[in-house]
């Protein structure tokens, strides 16, 4: 009884499921499964005979082990055998326009105890002409809708015969339309991975992309860690709001803050707070004019809060207020995005999360006059392997880096 429980499980933990198919880690979680629960089994039937908390028997332990090792493993080939028969396949859309992505297709179809269908390949990746986002969907500011014409539950990138940009995008959209992606690298790039993590399918290596943390309960408690984190700074800093609200008042007159534009999450626009360091000469250069650095109307107090960093504290409110994060992707007018979009790959990828006061390209160097095409390969590259660490690092990164420009 407690063997076929083991079973129903698993199956509800999707070890059974039809995106996974039996490789080394999937046998090795379900052995570990089952000798956690061979071994609750074990002691709870052995204390309900002798009345005793005390360890069983070798021949009954191994027995035991025997026993669930045997039915977890057995239910999931059994599924596997019986899958094959009645089921194409997860439908699979093959990214390449070479002879491996011809001959992924070909063992896919040939074996079906993988698991996988292919339904298409995906040859164009211009992103004006009807490619990915046609096949696997549609895409706008991070935002995605599955295809109405074909059902893709899994892509295959063969990373051999497409570009960098493509393949990006390629991961991008199928992500955001919760799509297993998987990966099959050169020959040279199979030497640097982990054979931990290697799968085949009909002889090809593949790689399968883990999927980003940022989603479900972990925004959530993102979102909760910015709202009591920001509380908590606010809280502590007001005597520094207070006093840089004065200095800003007694050299520049009425209007502390400065409010302006800005693109967050999903293109939305939202209105960012800052300490006014200099008036704009009107509403049209506050909105295009890229850079003030060097610009002679600042005066030494919005010199001083814009080197150490100072003005942005009021953003901590539009942090709390939900509008950005403390870190994150810096958030841009709309003026600027709407041009960095059209000439820079990926940058409108950058809107997938909440935009920040920092982030990782900032923390890296990227401000002012530097690449925006490094920014976003910087800012994408913390959306797709963000994690709680990497937000603390980022943080205290920024810190230091505060500290440091206030001393020069």
């Amino acid at each position: 009884m407690a063997a076929i429980l083991l079973c129903v499980v698993n199956f509800e933990a999707q070890l059974y499921g039809r995106r996974n198919y039996l490789t080394v880690r999937n046998t090795v979680t379900l052995l570990s499964r089952a000798a956690l629960l061979a071994a609750a089994s074990l002691v709870i039937a052995h204390e309900a005979k002798t009345g005793l908390l005390s360890p069983p028997a070798g021949p009954q332990i191994i027995g035991m082990l025997t026993l669930f090792a045997t039915a977890s493993v057995a239910g999931r080939v059994i599924l596997d055998q019986h899958r094959s028969r009645i089921t194409s396949g997860t439908p699979v859309v093959i990214v390449g326009a070479g002879p491996v992505a011809d001959a992924v297709a070909s063992a896919l179809d040939a074996r079906p105890e993988h698991g996988l269908a292919p339904i298409g390949r995906l040859r164009n990746l211009d992103p004006t002409q009807p490619g990915v986002d046609g096949l696997l969907g549609r895409t706008a500011r991070g935002s995605a809708t599955p295809s109405p014409i074909l059902d893709v539950e899994s892509a295959i990138i063969v990373l051999e015969e497409v570009t960098d940009a493509e393949a990006a995008e390629a991961v991008r959209v199928a992500r955001a339309l919760g799509i297993d992606v998987r990966v099959i690298p050169s020959p040279l790039a199979m030497s640097a991975i982990s054979r931990s993590r290697v799968q085949h399918i009909g002889g090809f290596a593949c790689v399968t992309l883990s999927p980003p943390a940022s989603r479900g309960l972990s925004r959530a408690a993102k979102r909760a860690f910015d709202v009591l984190a920001a509380s908590a700074s606010m809280a502590a800093v007001w005597p520094l709001l207070l006093a840089c609200a004065v200095a800003v008042r007694w050299e520049g007159g009425a209007g502390v803050l400065f409010r302006q534009t800005r693109v967050g999450q999903h293109g939305r626009p939202f209105v960012v707070l800052k300490f006014r360091t200099m008036q704009p000469a009107d509403d049209h250069e506050a909105e295009t004019r890229w850079s003030i650095s060097g610009d002679g109307r600042i005066g030494p107090v919005g010199r001083f809060l814009r080197r150490t960093s100072l003005d942005e504290l009021p953003q901590l409110w539009n942090v709390i207020r939900g509008d950005m994060s403390l870190v994150g992707p810096r958030p841009e007018r709309p003026h600027f995005v709407a041009h960095f979009s059209e000439i820079i790959p990926g940058y409108d990828a950058r809107h997938r999360v909440p935009v920040g006061i920092t982030g990782w390209a900032q923390v890296n160097g990227m401000r002012g006059n530097t690449s925006i095409a490094l920014r976003a390969r910087f800012d994408n590259q913390y959306i797709d392997t963000w994690s709680f660490w990497s937000d603390i690092k980022i943080i205290l990164m920024t810190v230091k880096e505060v500290f440091c420009r206030a001393e020069k």
